[in-house]
């Protein structure tokens, strides 16, 4: 089923490029330092070669969806989740995996594990992976306009298509509707099999919830204020030490910053965590697409959306010291992911993109994988870009809701990518339609269709 919704779409912000405290991100000053080339070898064996033509596909297809998340374990399972619609009172949150093949429909197996509430209210589900593969998931519910809304723990340890074998509870509740669905990808499980995530409330504010045994139990949770934001993307290092990459209103300017924030020990005491602002990448107070991920070594990589492009960066040690980071603008289209970005480190930690391309900053007319092949972070970047899809290449009609015949698919907003031996790559396609309003005139309506996922 398809669910018509309200889809803001941003116009060209046409912002500058500005250098923060001798950090330019366009191109590094000589001698600045800066994170380390990753060597020009950049594709896994699975990469090269002709890209599959028929790669793309609706893994749900009864549902239409958002907020993708897909990863993968070291027994080769895909597992994706996702805020699934079907037009009734509690929209379910949908909850599947693949152990091989995936290009084939037949391969997914989904279930339900709850339901988030009402399309605007709830969502946001995210999905992390313990070492050993196991799920573990994370959701806010809401139902109604100052209703009761809650924070939803899951996990389970064997046989996850299976509902039987999830446990699912209820780790924060607000009266009123004073909490909120997570902005970015707050969600993470350490080394150790601890989940945590950074949330926001309208009581305290931005907070980090962490758990550090017997996780089915809400008392085994505890939150901490922290001066950060919840559009946040957490990491843990290969230590179990947390890392945020997160956008912030600046107070004077009222402009958005890029910040970084750190904690290595007794992370529930909120002086222990130190942040470092990075960059001002926007003007206004608006959202901005970016993504984090974490070397092997634990030093933290960016990719994020300013000046209508996108932009990488990162550091390789004393990461509290603005001066330790750097970066450079990628090689890609103009407003390559206006709308998501997601961002993965191949085994020899170099970056690959997956992102929406758009022609203008207005439509949604493809979904794209890239990886750097050369001088990442430096003065003269090399890209390759693949196509995965674009909005034409979806033979099923596009829902029209009010028959005028002119309604299109877009695609390839807020992507996910995990990646092992191929790139798994899940993003969002909609319907864009147009229809009259009664009086003479039109209004457009976008209609949420299926996830589609890709392998390259």
């Amino acid at each position: 089923m398809y669910v018509t919704r309200s889809r803001g779409r941003e116009g060209d912000r046409g912002l500058p490029l500005i250098a923060l405290g001798g950090l330019l991100l366009a191109a590094l000053l000589p001698g600045q330092a800066r994170a380390q080339d990753d060597g020009d070898i950049i594709f896994q064996s699975g990469f090269e070669g002709p890209v599959l033509e028929l790669a793309a596909i609706a893994p749900d297809p009864a549902y239409g969806g958002t907020d993708p998340t897909v990863r993968t374990g070291p027994d080769g399972i895909v597992h994706l989740i996702y805020a699934g619609e079907d037009g009734q009172a509690n929209e379910p949150v949908r909850y599947g995996e693949c152990a091989g093949n995936c290009s084939t429909v037949a391969n997914w197996h989904f279930i339900t594990l709850g339901t988030y509430g009402s399309l605007g209210l709830g969502g946001s589900p995210r999905l992390a992976l313990d070492a050993a593969g196991h799920p573990r998931v994370l959701w806010y519910s809401q139902a109604e306009v100052a209703g009761t809304g809650a924070y939803v723990y899951g996990q389970c340890d064997g046989n996850c298509t299976s509902a039987a074998n999830w446990t699912i509870l209820a780790v924060a509740s607000y009266a009123d509707g004073m909490a909120f669905p997570l902005t970015g990808k707050g969600f993470a499980v350490d080394p150790a099999g601890h989940p945590a995530f950074v949330f926001q409330d309208a009581f305290t504010g931005v907070q980090y919830a962490s758990c550090n045994n017997a996780c089915t139990s809400a008392a085994n949770w505890y939150a901490t204020a922290i001066n950060l934001s919840s559009d946040a993307d957490l990491s843990f290092a290969a230590t179990g030490k947390p890392r945020v990459i997160y956008t912030t209103t600046d107070t004077n300017t009222l402009n958005t910053d890029l910040a970084y924030a750190a904690c290595d020990t007794n992370c529930g005491n909120a002086a222990n965590w130190s942040v470092t602002g990075l960059a001002e990448v926007a003007s206004g107070i608006v959202s901005v697409p970016h993504a984090a991920a974490l070397t092997a070594a634990g030093m933290p990589r960016m990719a994020y959306y300013v000046n209508n492009m996108l932009a990488i960066g990162g550091c390789d040690g004393n990461c509290g010291t603005l001066a330790s980071w750097g970066g450079a603008m990628t090689t890609l289209p103009k407003h390559a992911g206006y709308k998501g970005v997601a961002l993965a480190l191949n085994s020899v930690d170099a970056p690959l993109l997956a992102y929406g391309g758009s022609p203008d900053g207005v439509s949604d007319d493809s979904a794209n994988v890239a990886a750097c092949t050369a001088d990442c972070y430096g003065s003269a970047p090399a890209w390759t870009n693949v196509v995965i899809e674009t909005a034409a290449d979806i033979p099923t009609p596009a829902p029209d809701p009010c028959g005028t015949g002119d309604s299109f698919w877009q695609v390839g907003t807020d992507p996910s990518m995990a990646i092992d031996t191929v790139a798994h790559i899940a993003y969002e396609s909609y319907s864009y339609a147009t229809c009259p309003d009664g009086e003479g005139g039109k209004y457009v309506t976008t209609i949420d269709g299926p996830i589609r996922y890709a392998e390259r």
